[in-house]
């Protein structure tokens, strides 16, 4: 190695097991550095993860310039944009335990359904392929996580299939925890899922077409640091997680996290809230019996009524000429018009959700009967 440019590093630098260090990173010889940053880069993460996951474990000189500029011409990345729709966000209040409170959803790659699973604590992720998404499939997938993690104070979903189902809710009874549903189609009612979700899905996507390993490119992201200096296994788990990348053992060893875990991550939350909430506005609240316009689709809108304001952030039950509905308040707005109290009144009907129910039929040896 040429002297001059570690002599910054001098006093950190040492040999052992024929291997330089510079503290407790190895040094990468400059024949050895772009495979290492093909290794870095091979779950498609983005620069400042990269150079996060870097700083743990190796070292040489202008690494960071280096990981920057391969990642800026990576043909996979720079071909893949992200688009938000804005609204002020409604964070929910950070756990104080890892794996007290999850969230749960589908995302569908590669030809297939896959569930996702997100610690809103550490961040910690977990996805399962599915052959189809029935409350089966569904209930034996989170059974096998909980195996592993032990059981959660609290999940968050959808209230579409399954999660609607009697046998998820059989299930949450018995395994004890609650179970918090969110309007349908919109996803931001469970912002940190739906966050999660557009990450995997991007490094999965990207992960496929550089032909690398989806499981891998899992693990990588659960051991990359985030804003807090900590990566979601060492919140989850206490230490980092071992993988393709060449680290020194003393990195490994468990670290624990302190008290200002749950201070740290509010603060980030708050400064997330902040910049997200630029340029957008808060809807106004809409009372009992209000005539309104419901969404359905994207540009088709149709009159109704208001009949109550559930407990949930900003969801309503309306009542059109078709059913009635659950719908967030994104979707709702005021219609000009008279009250319409009968409409509103003793209403028994049975609330109708957007997700289609499943299409039952009799065996054929019931055929003829009434």
């Amino acid at each position: 190695l040429e002297a001059r440019p570690y002599k910054e590093k001098r006093a950190e630098l040492h040999i052992a097991e024929d291997l330089v260090f510079v503290g407790d990173r190895i040094v990468i010889p400059s024949e050895m550095r772009r495979e290492i940053l093909a290794q870095l880069h091979s779950s498609h993460q983005g620069i400042t993860s990269c150079q996060r996951k870097a700083k743990l474990c190796i070292y040489w000189p202008r690494m960071m310039s280096d990981v920057k500029n391969m990642i800026e011409q990576c043909t996979i990345c720079q071909s893949y944009q992200r688009s938000n729709v804005k609204q002020p966000l409604k964070p929910y209040p950070v756990p104080h335990l890892p794996w007290e409170e999850l969230g749960i959803d589908f995302f569908h790659v590669d030809n297939a359904n896959h569930l996702l699973v997100v610690d809103y604590h550490s961040k910690f992720i977990e996805v399962r392929k599915l052959n189809n998404t029935n409350a089966e499939n569904v209930i034996n997938s989170l059974t096998q996580i909980f195996r592993t993690h032990g059981l959660p104070h609290v999940i968050h979903s959808d209230n579409g299939p399954p999660f609607d189902s009697a046998s998820f809710r059989s299930f949450a009874a018995r395994f004890n925890f609650k179970h918090i549903t969110s309007s349908p189609l919109y996803p931001k009612s469970n912002g940190m899922v739906e966050r999660a979700i557009q990450t995997i899905k991007s490094m999965l996507t990207k992960t496929k077409m550089s032909k690398g390993d989806l499981n891998l490119a899992i693990v990588e992201y659960n051991n990359t640091p985030k804003e807090n200096g900590k990566a979601p296994s060492q919140m989850l788990f206490g230490r980092l997680l071992r993988t393709v990348l060449p680290v020194h053992k003393n990195i490994l060893k468990p670290l624990y996290p302190t008290e200002d875990t749950v201070q740290n991550l509010i603060n980030q939350q708050e400064q997330q809230k902040k910049y997200y909430n630029r340029g957008s506005h808060s809807l106004k609240d809409l009372s009992e019996k209000e005539c309104v316009y419901m969404q359905k689709g994207t540009r088709n809108w149709v009159p109704g009524v208001v009949l109550r304001r559930l407990s949930n952030p900003d969801s309503y039950v309306v009542k059109t000429k078709d059913g009635i509905y659950r719908q967030n308040r994104i979707h709702l707005r005021p219609r000009k018009g008279n009250i319409i109290e009968e409409e509103s009144r003793n209403d028994q009907s049975r609330e109708v959700y957007s997700h289609p129910k499943r299409q039952r039929k009799p065996p054929s040896r019931f055929k003829g009967y009434v």
